[in-house]
């Protein structure tokens, strides 16, 4: 069976049970990230990237061993330097324990090479007599084996973590809203049923089994690598993940977000604001420093919707706001509360 023939065998929801995953952004990650020791999934990945996609004969000095569909033969340092390990002792160890979840098999041989199989290689990718090994461009994983080694740590680590989001996000899927826009992450099977992107720290916790401070913790980290974005909902509706690629990040419009779930926020009375004329100077550096003009004599609603829609687009440490108080309609209020509420505006985004 061809791979297109799998990927259309469970398209209910618009799901498929074989999941793509880029050779090139594993080396990104690699790169970003140091996957430690407890990466299962990315350790995982890696084997089936540098799987061979025909039988061969390897030579490792006077001996030889067949080589499967789905294996290699490595010298095991190259193989630990290029997973980012550091010694061989906890490749074999982590090999092991891949191997008791019976996803992989693998044999250590002489002159310190090991020879692994990566068990489910064949029935998700289509093997070929011409190709042994491709290092580019992208191969298929199941994503019940995804799902099963992201839960099979006590602690995930911040790569794998990652990397389940990636692999198991959804991009223009019909059934999920915000899909056509954004790359969102579909976290477990509720979310599936109820074609929903909508998830929650609380959830994630539980579906990995770890704390909700950890999650936290970590989520937190790959926002900050902007890898994800992590958008919160109003009226404890929930959380959605929105994923991006170390050469690809995309900012988040939130009014886009909640539009498509029909949210409305305590400004959308505001009257409508010209951002450009408000806008004096953006600095060398990145932060902002705002005058407001004669034209921005709006409601202090307005105001703060400003602020909140620009701090939500530029980050939250990227932005330092100037207030010139004679352009403004102080609206009977003093500047001390001004303060406040501009203060009050930043703080919570």
């Amino acid at each position: 069976m061809s791979i297109s023939g799998q990927q259309q065998s469970d398209t209910k929801h618009g799901y498929y049970p074989l999941r793509k995953v880029d050779r090139a952004l594993l080396c990104q990650v690699k790169d970003l990230i140091k996957p430690g020791s407890n990466a299962y999934l990315y350790l995982y990945l890696s084997l089936a990237s540098l799987a061979s996609y025909s039988d061969y004969i390897s030579a490792t000095g006077n001996d030889t061993i067949k080589v499967n569909v789905g294996g290699n033969c490595l010298k095991a340092k190259e193989l630990a330097d290029y997973v980012g390990l550091r010694d061989t002792h906890l490749l074999y160890s982590m090999l092991k324990k891949l191997e008791k979840m019976e996803l992989i098999t693998y044999t250590r041989i002489k002159r310190g090479y090991v020879v692994y199989n990566v068990n489910d290689f064949r029935k998700s990718n289509k093997p070929t007599k011409m190709i042994r090994h491709i290092h580019h461009g992208f191969y298929f994983v199941s994503e019940k084996i995804v799902t099963k080694i992201a839960k099979m740590a006590n602690s995930i680590a911040l790569c794998d973590l990652y990397l389940y989001f990636w692999i198991l996000s959804e991009k223009n899927n019909q059934f999920i809203p915000l899909s056509e826009v954004y790359s969102v992450a579909i976290i477990n099977d509720a979310q599936r049923k109820a074609n929903t992107p909508i998830t929650s720290l609380s959830m994630i916790s539980e579906f990995f089994g770890v704390s909700k401070s950890t999650i936290s913790e970590k989520v937190n980290k790959l926002c900050k690598l902007k890898l994800i974005s992590f958008v919160t909902l109003p009226e404890n509706l929930g959380s959605i993940i929105v994923t991006n690629t170390p050469e690809k990040q995309c900012s988040v419009d939130v009014s886009v977000v909640y539009s498509y779930f029909n949210i409305k926020t305590e400004y959308d009375d505001c009257e409508s604001i010209n951002y450009e004329e408000c806008l004096a100077e953006i600095s060398i550096n990145g932060s902002f420093k705002n005058k407001f003009t004669d034209a921005f004599n709006k409601t202090i609603k307005g105001i703060l919707y400003w602020l909140k829609r620009k701090r939500m687009y530029y980050g939250r440490d990227k932005i330092k706001v100037q207030i010139d108080f004679d352009s403004i309609i102080l609206l009977n209020q003093s500047r001390n509360t001004y303060y406040k509420r501009i203060e009050y505006a930043l703080c919570t985004y």
